[in-house]
């Protein structure tokens, strides 16, 4: 069996969700009942998607901050100005979050004695559009002012670092930590100093440093008994604690968050976004027990979240985000049959997935990613087929996912990931056997054209050797 590009989802994965993504999605299937089940595959595992879920906004400690991020097609609505910061300066979802809440906290402020709200306006939408040259002057212009008039003002000064940082992080991490090291030290009992330093340093790949500014985050908000600041705090923690692989300490954390959050929900049962939290909570706890082998106890957590996406989904059926949410517990809970050996189980809960994904792929044809979660869950549906021996439903479910690669390839043919998923899905078709020869050739050719093109991932470039090796072993005619 190749292990390149399982290997490459563990390391290179940014976030806590991409590495236990693997764990659930590589060890424990390959441990277990799918290996025996997709044996026939005889090493073809590494062509791999990853999860839906892996997309999902579930960082920046709880949830990530950043609005939804709606991906559009070329000839669709404009892109958010999200998706365009992420696009232009490859920002992950914390950076990007720093970003544009330092923006909209800008646009939203009077301007200094220096400024205009002309200058302001201009340089926030200039930023938004994905070029932060004028906003980064002028929030190096306040900061400049500040430290030369330092002296009893230590809370503007601080204010001013944090917001250049969050600006400077995507050119210049090591001024950006020195800045949000400043902002502690300036003002030490801010909670999201704190934090912000432990994300960069985190980063950066400084995780002595990130476990520091967390742990100090948590004692600020346990100073100030505040069960969310508690929660992202321990989460943070975990997530530095998983990635070191200590996944005993890393459950422990997940665990006093999730304490923290019943408390907070209880407080206040009818907020929404308390409830939306402590099911994220649980989702922490399922992955880590899924890559512990505690299969049991990963479905009470992620069944605990399901139950809370479906009051939240039921409660406001027009927002996607939470249809979105529920559709992502279906296919968790997918995932945990799945390696227990269920597959009748394992097919209802993706199809309840799939069922969801269609109305919203329906309802909003040009967002690409409601259009990839559509497909995952279409190949997810394919992978249980083949293991039940349904290779009619496999393939047809496979054609499915590749009708939807094709259709976001074509739309934005600059786009890596989506070229990625063309031969991924190419692939899975050869394998259950359409037409291996010509698939094989497809997804050659694209592998070929990403590393001629300086599109491949280096770690990626097993795949164009593996390719060739599987077409020449094909029988002749």
């Amino acid at each position: 069996m190749e292990w390149g590009f399982e290997l490459w989802e563990l390391f290179s994965a940014k976030t806590l969700e991409g590495k236990l993504s693997w764990f659930a999605g590589t060890v424990l299937p390959i441990a277990g009942f799918i290996y025996a089940v997709f044996a026939f595959f005889k090493g073809k595992w590494p062509f791999r998607r990853g999860n839906a879920r892996q997309n999902d906004k579930e960082n920046s400690g709880l949830q990530s901050s950043v609005q939804d991020i709606t991906i559009r097609l070329p000839d669709n609505k404009p892109l958010t100005e999200g998706q365009i910061i992420g696009e232009i300066l490859d920002l992950d979802d914390d950076a990007k979050s720093r970003v544009l809440e330092t923006l909209n906290k800008i646009a939203g402020q009077p301007p200094e004695a220096d400024e205009t709200r002309e200058e302001i306006a201009e340089a926030v939408e200039e930023a938004r559009a994905g070029d932060l040259t004028d906003i980064r002057a002028l929030l190096n212009s306040r900061y400049q002012k500040f430290a030369a008039e330092h002296g009893g003002v230590a809370k503007n000064l601080a204010e001013a670092a944090r917001d250049l940082a969050a600006v400077e992080f995507p050119f210049n991490k090591g001024q950006a930590l020195a800045l949000y090291r400043q902002a502690t030290e300036l003002e030490p009992d801010d909670f999201w100093s704190w934090i912000n330093l432990g994300h960069s340093a985190r980063d950066c790949g400084d995780l002595n440093e990130a476990m520091n500014a967390f742990d100090s985050a948590l004692k600020v908000a346990a100073a100030n008994d505040d069960n969310r600041e508690i929660a992202i705090s321990e989460t943070a923690i975990a997530d530095i604690f998983l990635t070191l692989g200590n996944l005993g300490e890393g459950k422990q954390r997940y665990i006093a968050a999730n304490k923290a959050l019943n408390r907070r929900a209880d407080a206040a049962p009818d907020d929404f976004e308390r409830q939306r939290d402590l099911s994220v909570s649980h989702n922490n706890i399922g992955d880590v027990r899924v890559a512990e082998g505690d299969l049991p106890q990963a479905l009470k957590a992620y069944q605990a979240s399901l139950d809370i996406a479906k009051k939240l989904a039921a409660a406001d059926p027009g927002n996607a985000g939470w249809q979105r949410d529920l559709s992502v517990s279906h296919d968790r809970i997918g995932d945990v049959r799945v390696a227990e050996g269920d597959l009748p189980q394992a097919l209802k809960a993706y199809q309840a997935a799939l069922d969801i994904r269609e109305k919203l792929a329906a309802a909003d044809p040009g967002n690409a990613g409601w259009q990839r979660d559509l497909s995952v869950s279409h190949e997810k549906i394919g992978d249980v087929r083949v293991a039940e021996g349904n290779l009619p439903q496999a393939l047809k479910a496979y054609q499915a996912t590749l009708d939807i690669a094709e259709k976001l390839a074509a739309a934005d043919p600059g786009n890596a990931g989506w070229q990625r998923d063309l031969i991924t899905s190419n692939v899975k078709l050869a394998d259950t056997g359409d037409q291996p020869a010509k698939r094989l050739a497809r997804a050659l050719e694209i592998a070929q054209a990403l590393r001629d093109t300086g599109r491949l991932n280096p770690a990626d470039y097993w795949m164009i050797d593996n390719l060739k090796k599987r077409i020449a072993d094909l029988p002749g005619d």
